[in-house]
């Protein structure tokens, strides 16, 4: 137990290292979340795809003796191929999460239609007993049909859900960062500015804060997607 919250706690740490040390690049990237999410989300999903595939993929690939040696042939030109490559993969990515994102929408659907078909053969036991041979494929044909209809639904409406986690992440990284750099580089006094030493021990004062300003950036956040679909439709 002791174990799994040390490592627990040195996530934690290593993360609040992470943002702190890279502030300069993360806050213009997390203003984008919130400002542009629909066009932001999409280019972070593309840069998750290239980064994986550049530090992970290539890595692996180049790892097996018979495309290490074909691609010698070509050692003048790998570091295009290799960009290339992560690119093509970057761009693949996008649809490969959209892809596993319908699969979970339909396991997730299924699951609760077999819920509900198990529930209505118990709530309709007694007229049911005349079709018991059907009443077997009643869970199975609910997974399937609920389970089609919310992949539908998740896969339509797939840019508004990565809009929607674009806004809450990027208002998360907003709000720490407003708070943060106003203690570290104003001085203000917000409980005891234990926001500066870590995210383990924020006192009351900065949670409150870091709450309102989370509150504050999602609402300009869902503000700016709502006023681009009435400017849409006026158009």
């Amino acid at each position: 137990m002791n174990l799994s919250i040390e490592g627990f706690s040195s996530v934690f740490s290593n993360f609040y290292l992470l943002i702190t040390s890279n502030w300069i690049f993360l806050l213009p990237i997390a203003f984008l979340l919130v400002a542009l999410s629909k066009v932001s989300s999409k280019l972070i999903i593309f840069l998750l795809g290239f980064y994986s595939a550049y530090t992970m993929l290539i890595p692996y690939i180049m790892s097996f003796s018979q495309v290490k040696d074909f691609m010698s042939q070509f050692s003048e030109y790998n570091s295009i191929i290799f960009l290339a490559f992560a690119a093509l993969m970057g761009i693949m990515f996008y649809f490969i999460i959209k892809v596993a994102v319908g699969i979970v929408g339909f396991l997730l659907g299924g699951f609760i239609g077999y819920f509900l078909g198990n529930s209505l053969i118990v709530i309709f036991s007694e007229q049911l007993k005349q079709f018991e041979s059907i009443s077997y494929y009643i869970p199975w044909g609910c997974l399937i049909i609920i389970g089609i209809i919310t992949a539908v639904l998740i896969s339509k409406n797939f840019e508004t859900i990565t809009a929607i986690i674009s806004i809450v992440s990027g208002s998360l990284l907003m709000s720490f960062y407003s708070l943060f750099l106003l203690e570290k580089h104003t001085g203000m006094k917000i409980g005891g500015n234990t926001l500066l030493k870590g995210l383990d021990n924020v006192s009351k004062s900065e949670g409150l804060m870091l709450l309102f300003c989370f509150i504050i950036y999602c609402s300009l956040g869902f503000f700016i997607i709502s006023r681009k679909k009435r400017l849409r439709r006026a158009s």
